[in-house]
């Protein structure tokens, strides 16, 4: 969230082969300040670098390593609904270019932003990444 990456999550981009690249593109930072809607800031800090960086560049990232790895990539797919069978998430139903499209997988993962249709179709809570 806010274009910054935790340093556990630099862990996770290390194990896909990734960690490198977003360390070129972006920018490091050790501390960063809050400030709550009653104007009270709060200092963060950590001993470990995360990552700040666009949001276009590191969506770019994750999907050319995702078809690197052969996904199939449907760009501008807007997401409708869960497919389930025995209460588990099997696939999705969406649109794409004017396309009614319906998708099964082993693994759906809902990389939609801060209002996330499929966290809240799966009733999980949507939150941020923290240093």
């Amino acid at each position: 969230c806010g274009s910054a990456l935790s340093p556990n999550g630099l862990k996770v981009l290390d194990e896909l082969g990734l960690g490198a690249e977003v360390r070129r593109a972006g920018y490091l930072i050790h501390s960063l300040i809050v400030r709550t809607p009653g104007n009270k800031d709060m200092k963060l800090t950590t001993d470990q670098a995360a990552i700040v960086l666009l949001r276009k560049h590191f969506d770019n990232m994750l999907v050319e390593k995702a078809k690197a790895l052969g996904v199939d990539f449907r760009p501008n797919f807007k997401a409708i609904e869960l497919l389930r069978r025995n209460g588990r998430v099997v696939g999705v139903r969406g649109r794409a270019a004017g396309e009614a499209i319906e998708e099964r997988s082993r693994v759906v993962l809902g990389a939609d932003g801060q209002y996330s249709l499929v966290a809240r179709r799966v009733g999980a809570a949507v939150r941020c990444a923290t240093l």
